[in-house]
């Protein structure tokens, strides 16, 4: 009855289908929800993910360290947490254009993805900031993978058009 079907969706089913049912109205329904499903999971993905990085993004970074840190601490595993970002940035945009601030983003991004472990969480915080949340290290290795990031960064060539830009050490 309708009354039934009213009950099931109002206590959070997402379709009903009465017996006996039409195979070719099971499939369609069906099919509807697998697409919604993915639609979702897109949208949710887009939600978490900075848009030119493609790393995560800070509301990632909150939901996800809250977790993480509840199961390091409950491992009793040391956590740390590392901040970069990018000096005199500002002046790259102002001399070179955005289109040249973004790719020397995508090249830092690039080098964390590279000089960090899979388990290590990378975000881009915003701007030119980029977070690091590391589990089961010492102060002597987030050292070590700071320097490899910044070398591994400085060692990058940043295509500017016709130009090439060689990050310096400062």
């Amino acid at each position: 009855s309708s009354n039934l079907s009213t009950l099931f969706l109002k206590n959070g089913a997402d379709d009903y289908l009465y017996k006996p049912f039409n195979s070719e109205e099971f499939y369609c329904r069906l099919s509807q929800n697998v697409d919604m499903l993915e639609h979702i999971e897109t949208i949710k993905r887009q939600a978490n993910t900075d848009y030119l990085t493609k790393l995560p993004n800070r509301r990632y970074f909150f939901e996800e360290a809250n977790k993480s840190l509840k199961q390091f601490k409950k491992a009793k595993a040391p956590a740390m947490l590392a901040m970069l970002d990018i000096d005199h940035f500002k002046a790259i945009n102002d001399t070179y254009g955005h289109d040249v601030g973004d790719n020397v983003i995508n090249i830092l991004a690039q080098t964390l993805k590279e000089k960090t472990r899979n388990s290590d969480i990378c975000i881009r915080y915003g701007g030119e900031e980029f977070v690091i949340l590391l589990y089961n290290c010492n102060l002597n290795h987030i050292n070590q993978i700071a320097q490899n990031i910044r070398h591994g960064f400085m060692n990058k060539k940043i295509p500017a058009s016709t130009k090439i830009i060689q990050i310096q050490n400062s």
